[in-house]
């Protein structure tokens, strides 16, 4: 008897925790343009790498990418591993849009710091935007490790 009493218990619980996490989720509002908030990705031009790596040590590379105007801001980089020394990056921003914002291409810089863990060769593939057909386009960086 208490089995099956623990059981319908652990079952109300259940579903009393379910029931909240769904209104908490109906609750949410994910629409960027309710904010006006918008993410995007910005377009890199070059970054510099050292020409190898070593061993857990720790390297600082400098990114630079293009603000598209004012409105604008970059917030840092997303990284995803696409291997075991597989890295594809983007440069993100948010876009704060107004009527006053005019179109002002503006180069700047940002870093970030990478520390080595494998002793194979790391290869950087760091998003520069799109080609005519709509595919991604990447600047690509092999950097051996000692």
């Amino acid at each position: 008897m208490r089995i099956l009493l623990k059981k319908n218990a652990m079952k109300k619980a259940f579903l009393f925790l379910l029931m909240i996490g769904l209104l908490g989720f109906a609750g949410c509002n994910t629409d960027d343009d309710a904010t006006g908030v918008q993410i995007v990705i910005l377009q890199v031009t070059d970054a510099d790498f050292p020409v190898t790596f070593t061993v857990g040590e720790v390297y600082t590379i400098e990114v630079t990418f293009l603000i598209p105007d004012a409105c604008t801001l970059f917030e840092g980089f997303d990284f995803t591993s696409t291997g075991l020394t597989e890295r594809q990056i983007v440069a993100i921003g948010t876009r704060f849009p107004e009527e006053a914002c005019l179109p002002d291409m503006e180069e700047r810089t940002a870093t970030f710091d990478f520390e080595v863990f494998h002793d194979q060769t790391y290869i950087f593939r760091i998003w520069t935007g799109t080609d005519e057909n709509g595919e991604n386009e990447f600047l690509t960086f092999e950097v051996p490790v000692n």
